[in-house]
């Protein structure tokens, strides 16, 4: 069965550390996700909401939190692992270095060779559906030739809305899912 990978949002997830931990906790309550990767660009108090969602999901019982691009800080509130954008394979090494499982963020042949080369875990292959704001989407078809060329470490990402995407990515050959808005439902309720 296909893993599934949430990605937070502010928008659904708030930027304080006791919205973020409640949804948090509704998901993973839920048992709606296999990963967690906690992302907001734009938080003046990321380190402070990485640190109570560290917690909270060690306290949960769910080790598979990822944060966002902060190598030192993932491992410093004990994540499991960083996520990296296709401007850090640079980082990979590193991150590797410090026991963190590493996803990197892949959008082409040549960044997920790369990526592999480096050392990363999976990659995260984008978009494959229409998703708002990130360019003409990869498609099944490209999706299933990445697979067949790179292996079972390709998580699917990009517009990934309902069950029936998720059957069409798992059966082009992704190991894993991920998204944003698919596990809105999951939160019960928005925090903004």
């Amino acid at each position: 069965m296909i893993a599934a990978y949430a990605i937070t949002d502010p928008a659904y997830y708030g930027s304080t550390p006791h919205a973020l931990c409640t949804a948090a906790s509704r998901l993973i309550a839920s048992r709606g996700c296999d990963w967690l990767c906690y992302r907001d660009k734009q938080n003046s108090a990321y380190a402070a909401c990485a640190e109570a969602l560290s917690f909270t999901c060690k306290a949960l019982g769910f080790e598979r939190l990822l944060l966002h691009h902060d190598v030192a800080l993932a491992q410093s509130v004990g994540a499991y692992g960083v996520h990296l954008t296709s401007e850090r394979s640079d980082r990979i090494e590193e991150a590797k270095a410090l026991g963190l499982f590493v996803v990197f963020s892949a959008h082409s042949q040549a960044d997920l060779e790369r990526a592999f080369a480096l050392g990363a875990d999976a990659c995260t292959y984008s978009p494959i559906f229409p998703t708002p704001h990130k360019g003409a989407p990869k498609g099944l078809d490209d999706l299933k030739e990445k697979t067949a060329k790179m292996g079972d470490k390709i998580i699917a990402l990009g517009g990934i809305t309902t069950p029936l995407h998720v059957r069409q990515v798992e059966e082009a050959g992704a190991f894993a899912f991920a998204s944003i808005r698919y596990f809105v439902p999951f939160l019960e309720e928005t925090h903004v």
